[in-house]
């Protein structure tokens, strides 16, 4: 089911705002005990994983929609970074 930020059942027709799509993945997180989430860490993930998966820059600025591929290895050199830490 989806709730708006009221915590209102809605119809799923009927979407769900982007404000209230970050409030109950945060309330989510919470729950799960995660403290401080931020929705873009999603699309860091989804970065992480394309980038591991295909090995492609190219392929990884595709999917991110990057115009500039120097955005693209920002994502792909805090990858390393947290592999060199590991």
């Amino acid at each position: 089911a989806l709730y708006d930020e009221k915590g209102i059942k809605r119809e799923a027709e009927l979407g769900l705002s982007s404000h209230s799509f970050d409030k109950q993945i945060k309330k989510y997180a919470r729950r799960a005990g995660i403290g401080h989430f931020h929705i873009h860490q999603f699309r860091h993930t989804y970065a992480r994983i394309v980038a591991e998966e295909s090995g492609s820059l190219i392929e990884t600025q595709d999917a991110l929609g990057h115009a500039n591929i120097e955005t693209t290895k920002v994502y792909v050199r805090r990858i390393q970074f947290k592999k060199d830490r590991h």
